[in-house]
């Protein structure tokens, strides 16, 4: 009996590589946007409280005094120990630019140095307003406005009670401190099926 010999092909796999092209306009907020709070209190680069930006409203609620904020900070909650947050600035009576943050601890944190607020872009001051509130429902979260998994957001607690805070996407959760009450405020479960959950999202072309 012969044996017949089976001659195989090579079998190759061809891998198709797409370049993933990323679009920062869907997610951050350039440095341009932004006015740093010194250490001092002070406004860094020659901005001033006219240079921040007061946001359109939504919803039957308003924010009548305050700002978005965004604080960094490594050494707070220990040596090394990264944290950062969306919150709300006001002007305090005494003309400091102050601000409320949801601390990791769940801790009300109020910063009147060392943070930054949402201003008018610097490279172009008469720039229309460029930001719009979405319901959270109605936005996908990547176009939803911030750093990292952390999303800039309004919470309207009561309509007399509505503040900026920052929502985390990977934990699902809202955190933030209202200046009325002065209270750390965490709201858990699913965001986008809240419609007193707010993002901010590029006004769309």
């Amino acid at each position: 009996m012969s044996l017949s010999k089976v001659s195989r092909e090579p079998c190759y796999r061809t891998l198709i590589v797409r370049r993933k092209i990323c679009n920062p306009k869907l997610s951050r907020v350039g440095e341009e946007y932004w006015t740093s709070v010194g250490y001092d209190g002070k406004l860094r680069h020659g901005r001033a409280v006219t240079d921040f930006l007061t946001l359109p409203q939504s919803g039957d609620s308003e924010v009548r005094d305050g700002w978005v904020a965004y604080w960094i900070t490594k050494n707070r909650y220990g040596r090394g120990q990264h944290y950062e947050v969306f919150g709300h600035a006001f002007l305090r009576r005494d003309g400091r630019v102050c601000a409320w943050f949801g601390g990791r601890d769940r801790d009300a944190v109020e910063l009147c140095e060392g943070f930054r607020v949402l201003s008018r872009n610097k490279n172009n001051p008469n720039e229309e307003m460029p930001f719009e509130w979405v319901q959270a429902g109605y936005v996908r979260p990547r176009e939803a406005l911030g750093f990292h998994h952390h999303r800039i957001a309004k919470y309207e607690y009561t309509p007399d009670d509505v503040f900026f805070g920052d929502a985390h996407m990977r934990s699902n959760t809202f955190r933030g401190v209202s200046p009325n009450s002065k209270f750390y405020m965490e709201v858990r479960s699913s965001l986008r099926s809240r419609s007193t959950i707010y993002f901010l999202h590029f006004l769309m072309d």
